[in-house]
């Protein structure tokens, strides 16, 4: 069960959580002040509380936990398969996650990772039929994929692997690998369309610090390029006064996806431990 002393902490983690939910959806970012008062105020409570009950432990543990998830923070913003903001929100949950021991540290971080990994991609998944359904070229798109990844040859190398694998470990096995491949084949159809999608031309007033280039922009001698960071305020500046429209590569609103988790993961603490 939870200890009285991290109700305080997962009331603070519900509370930012909603706020850079909502945030998110709107501007498609999650302001700094949140995610750094995040931190801040639960590392301040651990302090506070630690030296109350005179056990630094517990202020300990939450640092380490805030320790862990910078590095994996790290790892998935530079990877570009998460945000600056939804990285610095998950350092704020390495700070505020049940920690008991430093095996718990990595055990509580890890499952919560995840935990988020499985909610985000329910989430990601529905996210995308919204974006297929409201787009008019996602079919063509589609047939093309298909066309592209179903050739000949490559139809012709998963027949004759399924071939080999019924011979030598059987039918069952052979059909299940043969359905498999096809299954994932038409899903990674899906998925490169979906990517596509989510390209958008936008108009230089439009744009917001952070947002990702599609490709390079030339500008007079000077070239913007694609960097993992996102456009700077510099860039956007020199982009308004070209009047030039740039394609973007818009993520999906993640932050959701951390209320959600919180809520699965007390209610697991809650009720089945």
């Amino acid at each position: 069960m939870i200890g009285q002393e991290y109700w305080f902490l997962l009331g603070l983690a519900g509370i930012v959580s909603l706020f850079a939910a909502v945030e998110d959806w709107k501007k498609t970012e999650v302001a700094n002040w949140l995610t750094y008062s995040f931190i801040v105020i639960g590392l301040a409570y651990r302090a506070f509380y630690s030296n109350f009950v005179g056990d630094w432990m517990f202020f300990i543990y939450g640092f380490c936990g805030l320790g862990l998830m910078f590095l994996i923070g790290c790892i998935l913003y530079y990877s570009k398969s998460m945000g600056g903001g939804d990285a610095k929100l998950l350092m704020g949950f390495g700070v505020i996650l049940p920690y008991s021991n430093f095996v718990d540290i990595f055990v509580i971080g890890i499952g919560f990772i995840l935990l988020l990994g499985i909610v985000g991609t329910i989430y990601s998944l529905i996210w995308s039929l919204f974006i297929v359904f409201n787009n008019k070229n996602f079919a063509k798109y589609f047939k093309k994929k298909l066309k592209l990844i179903f050739n000949k040859w490559s139809l012709i190398a998963v027949l004759i692997t399924s071939l080999f694998v019924i011979f030598i470990i059987g039918s069952v096995i052979g059909v299940l690998f043969f359905i498999g491949m096809i299954v994932f084949g038409v899903l990674l159809s899906y998925l490169l369309v979906v990517d596509e999608l989510m390209i958008v031309k936008v108009k230089p007033d439009d744009l917001i610090e952070g947002d990702w280039l599609y490709k390079d922009i030339k500008i007079g001698k000077r070239v913007i390029g694609k960097c993992v960071h996102g456009l700077s305020k510099k860039d956007i500046n020199l982009l308004r006064k070209a009047k030039r429209n740039v394609l973007i590569k818009r993520g999906i609103p993640f932050a959701p996806v951390f209320l959600i988790s919180l809520i699965v993961g007390i209610m697991v603490f809650f009720y089945f431990l």
